[in-house]
């Protein structure tokens, strides 16, 4: 049986409300963002609300590769993209959310919202929850009985090199 590591990495994707955007700071350093995932795309994408002031907008103006980890306690993702910054006003409503006035208290028409846009050219996950749980243990313990690795290559946990764009 063969996995569509595409729609596992996009049906893993929907599970997730918020996420870490790793950008490049103005001197070099790696930086990690929490963002609120607004919105998911089918292709990868992701959506995420930030205000105009903060570091993240400038970092992404800078360099705007990123690379966005989500985690829970068995499920992990990694997306690689091409940060944008958006002024969709349409969209901010579409979108809008009552907890978000803590940072917009001039709710949805707040003119220092933005977007940011992740197009994912890359994504990666590893889900080891349910029934994965149980065959990564079995597989854990026949490495450690044989003294050989738990496999890299198992595409029910593991899926990587997919492509968004």
């Amino acid at each position: 049986m063969t996995v569509d590591n595409t729609a596992k990495f996009n049906d893993l994707l929907n599970n997730f409300d918020i996420a870490m955007v790793v950008t490049t700071s103005l001197s070099g350093e790696l930086r990690s963002h929490p963002m609120v995932i607004v919105e998911h795309k089918d292709d990868g994408g992701v959506l995420f609300v930030t205000r105009e002031d903060s570091a993240i907008i400038m970092e992404v103006l800078h360099k705007p590769q990123v690379n966005v980890t989500i985690q829970s306690t068995n499920k992990f993702l990694s997306l690689s993209g091409t940060a944008t910054i958006s002024h969709d006003r349409e969209c901010i409503k579409e979108n809008w959310k009552p907890t978000w006035k803590a940072w917009f208290p001039d709710g949805q028409d707040d003119p220092t919202i933005l977007l940011i846009r992740v197009a994912v050219h890359q994504g990666e996950y590893w889900d080891n929850a349910g029934f994965n749980t149980v065959q990564f243990y079995v597989e854990a313990g026949q490495a450690m009985l044989t003294g050989e690795p738990v496999p890299n290559e198992n595409e029910f946990l593991h899926g990587k090199d997919i492509l968004m764009h």
